[in-house]
């Protein structure tokens, strides 16, 4: 599913470290507060890690945590910022991998940046751009993110 697309892309060289939780991340905790040890939760295009790990989700992403996953597995998804660093005809391909992750009554929320200055590559090789999605907007903090929310 797009891997190939990931590393020739660069995208991995976008995910910062972190010592605290990304500010989507901030925002969405307090969803996975009162998760139950049943519940299936995963960060997809986790980066590095530090957010999934924190809050004690499963991880995926292409090049840190390349882990294949059953479809209808999760009851909630996190996609923070990897459709901006994505081209436009890989979107649907990942909003569709993440749609078929979820189980019936699944959720994702799906965070793209809203201070992205200018468009196309990099000089460190990797790919910017705005992204607006037909999904209802769960969140959004003015010129920050916007989180936008898909079910099942």
């Amino acid at each position: 599913m797009g891997v190939f697309y990931w590393q020739m892309n660069k995208s991995h060289l976008t995910a910062i470290k972190r010592n605290k939780l990304s500010a989507p991340m901030q925002y969405l905790r307090g969803l996975f507060l009162g998760w139950t040890p049943t519940g299936k939760y995963l960060d997809y295009g986790s980066g590095r890690g530090y957010d999934a790990e924190a809050l004690g989700l499963f991880q995926f992403d292409p090049h840190y945590f390349n882990v294949e996953y059953s479809d209808n597995t999760f009851d909630i998804i996190t996609c923070n910022y990897v459709l901006n660093v994505c081209l436009p005809s890989q979107q649907n391909e990942i909003i569709a991998k993440i749609h078929a992750l979820l189980n019936q009554s699944g959720v994702a929320y799906i965070t793209v940046r809203r201070d992205v200055k200018k468009e196309g590559f990099t000089k460190k090789g990797t790919y910017q751009r705005n992204v607006v999605l037909d999904l209802p907007i769960f969140f959004e903090k003015k010129n920050q993110f916007c989180i936008y929310k898909l079910t099942k």
